[in-house]
């Protein structure tokens, strides 16, 4: 049977286990996701580039 400080303590040390564990979790999230967002930003669908080169197109033609 554990004394009251030792179980204290025990109590203690799991909770900062716990907390480093979730603030591990946060800084992996706060890294990775703005890093993902913009990687599957840069890449365009054939639609996507489809409409810009029509727009683009368009655009030169009013030019003209």
């Amino acid at each position: 049977m554990l004394t009251e400080k030792e179980r204290k303590t025990q109590i203690t040390v799991y909770m900062l286990f716990i907390s480093l564990i979730i603030l591990s979790i946060f800084i992996f999230l706060s890294i990775y996701v703005p890093h993902r967002a913009k990687s599957e930003q840069a890449i365009k669908t054939p639609e996507e580039e489809l409409t810009e080169n029509l727009k683009e197109t368009l655009a030169k033609k009013k030019a003209l």
